[in-house]
């Protein structure tokens, strides 16, 4: 970690759809911790601003909302990263741990070279399953809704599989992960990667917090539930073109998303 930072900051690294947002809300239900969404983009900075309107008692966003306004700029969080997550965590003086979420991106992303730059304790979060990762992204553009909460209507839709596409979103996807991934191993910060099915067990939560220095018989409720079924088929209106492709490419094994894959 970088010298002068405040050393219970940590980061959860991720690709879209893989279940960021349910280890967000693992790590915040800790009584010791308190993680936040994705605060080095516009859309993750508007999420907590809403929740602070909408709910004045929420402990989290009342307390972000005490920031310095310059922060509520994307580049100056970025360009004075440091300064910016001492800020946070200054909010939070009871909590062992304080930290964000943060997607890869490509790898040119600089926000995400940046984060790594800090060597702060990172977990990576992956998805093998990537048909399902590039389905449940299809479904959330179609249906306008991304990760789904306890209590919340799910909104329901299938979307048409296209092979070409799915093959490109493949490669990209591998080499964002192996570029990260190698970046991080090079700062010799404490790292470790999960598999989204295994952080859906509690096995998995208590691997994490455990990661974390965190006692994890204190984790509670996750408030987000699973937005699509594991039977990544019926998440397609032509399943059997799907089941072709992956039986053409020996990828039978992506057709359901279970926790023996893990």
């Amino acid at each position: 970690m970088m010298a002068g930072m405040d050393d219970r900051l940590f980061v959860l690294m991720s690709m879209p759809r893989t279940g960021s947002n349910m280890l967000v809300s693992t790590f915040d239900s800790h009584k010791d911790a308190t993680c936040l969404p994705a605060i080095f983009t516009a859309g993750g900075w508007r999420n907590w601003r809403a929740r602070a309107r909408r709910q004045p008692d929420d402990t989290v966003s009342s307390r972000m909302a005490k920031l310095p306004k310059k922060w509520n700029e994307l580049d100056q969080r970025i360009a004075d990263m440091p300064e910016f997550l001492d800020s946070v965590a200054a909010q939070f003086p009871d909590d062992k741990r304080i930290g964000f979420k943060h997607h890869m991106g490509p790898v040119d992303r600089k926000s995400t070279a940046q984060i790594i730059a800090l060597k702060l304790p990172t977990i990576i979060l992956r998805r093998r399953n990537i048909l399902a990762a590039f389905s449940s992204g299809q479904i959330a553009k179609v249906t306008g809704q991304g990760s789904l909460s306890i209590g919340q209507k799910r909104k329901e839709a299938k979307i048409e599989f296209d092979a070409e596409a799915f093959q490109l979103y493949v490669g990209w996807w591998e080499a964002v992960y192996e570029h990260w991934i190698a970046e991080i191993q090079k700062t010799g910060a404490p790292c470790m990667i999960i598999d989204y099915t295994e952080a859906r067990k509690n096995e998995g939560k208590a691997r994490a917090a455990t990661f974390l220095g965190l006692d994890a018989q204190a984790l509670g409720q996750t408030q987000t539930v699973k937005r699509n079924p594991d039977e990544i088929l019926k998440r397609f209106s032509n399943a059997a073109s799907v089941e072709s492709f992956l039986q053409d490419h020996n990828l039978m094994h992506w057709r359901v998303e279970t926790e023996a894959e893990v």
